[in-house]
């Protein structure tokens, strides 16, 4: 199980540490089963955990920031802001990918990190996604989205990183 993400970059704030005789584990990636401590936290909680990095590579931040205790009360109770609202070039297939990722209610995310990555890999070559949000097939939306690109400059090369990545991060070894 990934418990601590966020360990990586100790010199972030405050709300990017594990705090000693705490809840174990990186409040701005906790889940919120992981948050409220409960018993039962499976591979669902790393789901999670892979969602809150996508959103942070889709939108060059984390989906709830400030105090330790404040991440901790937003990921139990506050929806994360829209993807696109912070790049209106995202494609919306890869935003709906990203907030299923991080479903507060642990069985409407991925049931497994493979599933997650079969997802990003149909976005990657344009085939219609499971996510369930959105029924849009990710060719329209690839359409849509490179147009939208071309609209907003600064959000394109984000979009478009993030891609790359996406397209590294998913193909098969080998």
């Amino acid at each position: 199980m990934v418990a601590d993400l966020g360990l990586a970059f100790q010199a972030e704030a405050q709300a990017h540490l594990t705090r000693e005789g705490a809840l174990l584990g990186t409040p701005a990636y906790m889940s919120p089963e992981q948050a409220r401590g409960e018993e039962g936290v499976d591979h669902r909680t790393d789901v999670y955990a892979l969602g809150v990095v996508l959103y942070r590579m889709l939108s060059g931040r984390l989906p709830f920031q400030g105090s330790w205790h404040t991440v901790l009360r937003q990921v139990l109770e506050v929806e994360p802001q829209s993807p696109r609202k912070l790049d209106p070039g995202l494609p919306v297939a890869l935003e709906t990918i990203c907030l299923k990722t991080m479903a507060k209610a642990k069985g409407r995310r991925y049931a497994t990190a493979l599933d997650l990555a079969q997802d990003l890999r149909r976005f990657l070559v344009h085939e219609p996604h499971t996510s369930g949000r959105s029924r849009v097939s990710t060719t329209a939306v690839h359409r849509t989205g490179a147009s939208q690109r071309a609209a907003v400059p600064c959000g394109a090369s984000r979009s478009m990183r993030s891609e790359s990545v996406l397209s590294r991060a998913t193909r098969p070894a080998g």
